[in-house]
């Protein structure tokens, strides 16, 4: 449970620093780096005394790392428009507005 907490804070990390890049894909990108980043630990267990490798903490790992890039991109959708001084649900009202609607 610690190494997935601290993979999902891993994730969030990755995926901002990736979110600041002029590339394509950075979800894929911030996930692949974190399951390199998973593989390493693991291999690093191996030389460590008592411990071994196991791929399951590298799936647990990785499930860590997709669960922080998800909760980076949902915050960035939220503060993104915050910065820019929008409300956050200015495109939702305007775009879904339907009959109801009073016009302006």
């Amino acid at each position: 449970m610690a190494h997935y907490v601290l993979f999902t804070l891993g994730g969030v990390m990755i995926y901002l620093i990736v979110e600041e890049l002029q590339i394509k894909h950075k979800m894929i990108i911030a996930i692949f780096f974190g399951m390199l980043f998973a593989c390493l630990d693991e291999y690093h267990q191996f030389y460590s005394k008592g411990r071994g490798p196991s791929v399951l903490d590298v799936g647990l790992d990785t499930l860590g790392i997709i669960s922080g890039v998800i909760i980076a991109i949902i915050g960035l959708k939220i503060i993104k428009p915050l910065k820019k001084g929008k409300k956050v649900y200015d495109k939702f009202q305007k775009n879904n507005c339907g009959k109801n609607c009073k016009s302006s």
